[in-house]
């Protein structure tokens, strides 16, 4: 389905939210939501994941790209680990960048992660 089936009305009127708002109540009426967070997703992302860098690749940070660096994150979680809006504590629980505890990444048995590069993270934006 392309983003315009979700932003043009019946009529050809274009909807696209211009306020955070906006974009609050309109994912929110999907009633999808992100079951490790609770946090609302679009039906077509219901099971839609992105390979988030923990330390990234480029930028001078040259982070490996190995899956030690690595964490799956919905794209909502994804942008927020990226800039600072969310990390992730040694014991994998996750916290806001308010430092509100948000819940604990679930991590798959066979999925090793680099308690340096989570460090890293954090000292980047100041955790």
């Amino acid at each position: 389905m392309p983003i315009s089936a979700l932003t043009t009305s019946s009529g050809g009127e274009e909807r696209v939210p211009s306020s955070a708002s906006d974009w609050d109540d309109w994912v929110s009426a999907s009633a999808t939501r992100n079951h490790v967070l609770d946090y609302p997703l679009l039906d077509w992302l219901e099971r839609y994941a992105e390979a988030a860098h923990i330390v990234p690749l480029g930028g001078g940070y040259d982070g490996p790209d190995d899956e030690e660096n690595i964490l799956c994150l919905c794209p909502n979680h994804h942008a927020a680990f990226d800039h600072g809006g969310i990390y992730v504590l040694d014991s994998l629980e996750v916290l806001d960048v308010n430092g509100a505890p948000l819940g604990e990444l679930t991590v798959a048995s066979d999925h090793p992660l680099n308690a340096e590069h989570l460090a890293a993270h954090r000292r980047r934006f100041g955790y």
